[in-house]
């Protein structure tokens, strides 16, 4: 699609600081480059966006009386389209596995407890509830996972089982507090009415409120949701829709902690009294559009019916690549990474050749671009199969030019190719393919360097490339990792440096954890939710090069890369490699592999 360039006013911190504006006029902070909002009577408006998360489609934003404040596409030509949920669970609160103690099960949250207990007196799926007995509150302290920006999408979801109604209690609470009000608060009131407040914080104290159409007893347990697709908020009891309203002019929370059991400063004499089991907040994603099925289990860290990830599984398969002494394969082979053993046969690619990128969307396997032959004949063929069905690669588009020494890696709906060789030049381009749709490859953006054999892991929100090689100046080495958003294309950010500069990396990862391996036997990991820099995480038994690398969210199995032999890592455990079988073919290099669901 096109992209049109939309301008507003813009101006630094200080110029912000004594600049009034019209009402409804945005303007752009050159310092920290966020989007303010101004309501023709606060100095300096009020901040909604930054860079990071500015939306697609700028024709959303409307002033108080409908008015377009612009239109055209900015910053993506990516839609916003996400189907891995378990990337966008920001924080689930609930009780331990053996229901001794309260947690929040994603591991990101520290929680601030003020007298809440673990009870198996009353529990719905779990061992345990998590009990407030009318003083007791808990909170997560602030955190940039839990601010719900401009027109974002989220999903707030809980059981809970009331065993009072003197008062109206609040159940979560998140705002600032403040005369220009932002945030929410999902209250049970005393006539049992459950009660979703909002507050849009566009320089007034302006608010709306959703209401159930029934009430919720005491000493039962009932789910409650409340979902927001970035223009509609509905609140669900039970699976089914009570109400829905279209906020204006938008919705979004405010940076403050969130509370449970209580108001935002736990001061409230509106504390709840009773159980809530597994309270589940999901940044980003609009789960339930329509009426669903409430779960029918405790809640891990997936949605319910929803996969580990969208991007891998126990299948991994490989195209073996080839030697430059003996040539490209078009041969695929597959493993169970579940159990040890040799690789058999799966069938065979659309062209010949090694170095590729791949990715997958856990049904389909993607592999893009290529060298045939050393120094010439680079392809831009792009090709797939299903993964839980053997045969044939099927063609799927191109690149935009043959490009060899791709990495790649996907969050189940995007996947990206990254950093290239074409005829002795290299390249700093990312491309991007919607897995689901074959065509040509975009434009995507460019990561910090120009290399080539970066490896590259994702974990859904995240694309993060580390490595690779220059040939100037008799060879540059990079021990740079960099790393975007797939929500929003662009330049690549530093995220940290490898433990030594090399190229000729293999990625593959879980939903936190992601190793490069490769250019030898040494493996580093990362924390794919905080920038930093690597740590060893140990070795691999075989020296490998341009390597196949795909995971189960579990092990990690590098294949190729010169060896026949494969090795497997238990992502989560630090040590050494273990033995697992052998590719069918010749010992190959130029191999590249992924991943998804054997049937």
């Amino acid at each position: 699609m096109p992209t049109y360039a939309v301008q507003f006013r813009r101006g630094t911190t200080i110029e912000h600081t004594t600049f009034i504006g019209s009402e409804g006029e945005i303007t752009v902070n050159t310092d920290d480059s966020t989007l303010r909002l101004h309501d023709g009577e606060t100095a300096g408006g009020f901040a909604f966006a930054s860079a990071a998360s500015i939306l697609t489609d700028i024709s959303q934003y409307t002033d108080e009386d409908g008015i377009l404040l612009g239109t055209g596409t900015i910053a993506s030509d990516v839609p916003n389209t996400v189907t891995n949920y378990a990337a966008y669970t920001k924080a689930l609160v609930s009780t331990n596995a053996d229901g001794s103690a309260v947690e929040d099960k994603t591991g990101t949250h520290t929680l601030v407890n003020s007298g809440v207990t673990a009870s198996n007196t009353a529990y719905k799926y779990a061992t345990a509830s998590m009990y407030f007995d009318g003083s007791s509150y808990l909170q997560i302290p602030a955190h940039e996972d839990l601010v719900f920006g401009v027109r974002q999408p989220f999903t707030l979801e809980t059981w809970v089982y009331p065993t009072d109604s003197t008062n109206d209690t609040v159940l979560i609470a998140q705002d600032n507090g403040t005369s220009s009000r932002q945030g929410f608060r999902l209250t049970r009131k005393s006539t049992g009415i459950i009660e979703f407040l909002f507050w849009n914080g566009i320089g007034r104290s302006s608010s709306d409120t959703l209401l159930s159409t029934s009430s919720v007893a005491e000493n039962e347990w009932t789910h409650l949701a409340v979902s927001y697709d970035g223009q509609t908020v509905r609140l669900f009891v039970n699976g089914v829709e009570h109400h829905s309203k279209t906020p204006q002019p938008f919705l979004y929370s405010s940076n403050q902690h969130i509370t449970f059991g209580s108001t935002t400063d736990g001061a409230s004499t509106n504390k709840f009294i009773g159980y809530l089991e597994d309270v589940r907040m999901i940044n980003g994603v609009s789960v339930y559009s329509a009426d669903f099925t409430v779960p029918t289990t405790t809640l891990t860290y997936v949605l319910p019916g929803g996969p580990t990830a969208g991007w891998y599984g126990d299948r991994m398969v490989v195209h073996v690549g080839g030697r430059i002494s003996a040539g490209a394969s078009n041969a695929l082979e597959y493993f169970d990474i579940t159990t040890p053993g040799n690789a058999s046969s799966f069938g065979t690619a659309t062209v010949s050749t090694y170095y590729r990128g791949s990715c997958s969307n856990g049904t389909y396997g993607i592999w893009a671009g290529g060298g045939a032959q050393y120094g010439v004949d680079w392809t831009a063929a792009i090709d797939y199969v299903t993964i839980a069905t053997t045969g044939q690669a099927t063609t799927f588009g191109s690149a935009t030019s043959g490009y060899s020494k791709w990495s790649g890696a996907s969050d189940g709906t995007y996947g990206l190719f990254a950093g290239a060789e074409r005829i002795s030049y290299h390249y700093s381009l990312i491309e991007y393919i919607t897995i689901a749709t074959s065509g040509t490859a975009a434009n995507f953006g460019d990561r910090t360097i120009e290399a080539e054999g970066a490896g590259s892991v994702s974990n859904g929100t995240y694309n993060i490339m580390a490595g690779g090689y220059h040939s100037n100046n008799f060879g540059t080495f990079y021990n740079v990792i960099d790393y975007v958003s797939y929500a929003t294309p662009g330049t690549a950010d530093d995220f940290g440096d490898l433990t030594t500069a090399r190229y000729a990396l293999v990625g593959a990862g879980d939903l936190t954890r992601g190793l490069f391996a490769g250019s030898g036997t040494t493996v580093d990991y990362i924390t794919m939710d905080t920038p930093g820099n690597a740590t060893d995480w140990g070795d691999m038994l075989n020296s490998r090069e341009f390597a196949a690398g795909a995971s189960n969210g579990t092990y990690a199995l590098i294949a190729g890369g010169n060896p026949q032999a494969s090795d497997r890592l238990t992502i989560q455990t630090l040590g050494s490699a273990t033995s697992f079988g052998s590719l069918q073919s010749f010992p190959v290099e130029g191999s590249s592999g992924c991943s998804g669901s054997p049937s």
